[in-house]
């Protein structure tokens, strides 16, 4: 999994080094002393959905906080130095154990549950990275799962928890229950777009090398996004994920990077989209074997 900002902080403190990401291999830490296995290469788009289910955990935060009638006085494994990836696991375990206590005591709410599956996913990506303990990396994503199943069942009209419910599912390798997911979250996004949830959904279809729907999500994404954009509805969200279909998808690079260009000199330096338009376009200047290959 190409590694976000919360799993490049758990490395830099582990080791003291800040990781030099390279998409095609993986990352390598602390002069050799921590390589990561097994990581497969995931493209822009598919991070897509775990950037946005961080942001749903920091909008409901707030709630969680205020149901459980102050926060915790621990200090997390971000905050300190010197930790070892044993603390890592001992201080996210700590934390499931406390979210599993609450939710014996209360209701589950979204806010619990998602917090629930970012420890867990923590806990999934440390032992992919520092460990070789197939039985507890697959005891977490079971879990994880569980937790996803609560999620839907508690919130079935929500694409985005069907969308990483099957990225777990694909990596479990369950692609029956997957191609399950596929179908009704394809039935959701054509009834109530929402092109970052597509943008994931079109990359897991890229993954599973499913070509022939992969081509018509890219089609029916392609078409929605012009037609907003025609219309004058698009606004620069809209463009930027018109700008990673046209980049990773549609072998648009130049236009891409012209959309781009765009979003960075109309949006604020102090706001996230145009930090990902800053990020994306490096990306899209740095990677190799991107030239524009349409024809139109």
């Amino acid at each position: 999994m190409y590694p976000g900002s919360k799993e490049i902080i758990i490395i830099e403190m582990i080791t003291g080094i800040e990781p030099e990401i390279k998409e095609p291999e993986g990352l390598l830490v602390a002069n050799n002393r921590v390589r990561a296995k097994d990581i497969k290469k995931q493209r822009w788009a598919g991070i897509i959905a775990a950037v946005l289910a961080l942001a749903m955990i920091v909008s409901l935060v707030g709630a969680y906080l205020a149901q459980r009638g102050g926060s915790s006085d621990e200090t997390a494994p971000e905050q300190q130095a010197d930790l070892q990836p044993d603390d890592y696991v001992d201080h996210y375990q700590g934390e499931i154990e406390r979210l599993e206590q609450y939710l014996e005591e209360h209701e589950p709410t979204e806010a619990v549950l998602l917090e629930l599956s970012e420890n867990y996913r923590s806990l999934v990506f440390i032992q992919e990275v520092f460990f070789d303990d197939e039985a507890k990396l697959q005891s977490y994503r079971e879990n994880l799962i569980s937790v996803y199943d609560q999620l839907i069942e508690m919130s079935p009209d929500k694409a985005l928890y069907r969308m990483e419910l099957a990225y777990l599912l694909f990596d479990k390798g369950d692609e029956d229950k997957v191609d399950q997911e596929i179908e009704t979250i394809g039935q959701m996004l054509h009834k109530d777009a929402d092109a970052r949830t597509h943008l994931a959904l079109i990359e897991l279809l890229s993954s599973m090398e499913r070509e022939q729907l992969l081509e018509e999500e890219i089609a029916w994404l392609q078409s929605y996004l012009e037609d907003e954009i025609f219309a004058g509805r698009a606004d620069n969200e809209d463009q930027f994920y018109y700008a990673v279909l046209k980049g990773e998808y549609l072998g648009q690079k130049s236009e891409a990077e012209a959309i781009l260009q765009d979003i960075i000199d109309e949006e604020s330096e102090d706001s996230s989209l145009y930090a990902e338009a800053v990020n994306y376009l490096d990306y899209l200047n740095g990677s190799s074997g991107a030239e524009d290959t349409a024809t139109d």
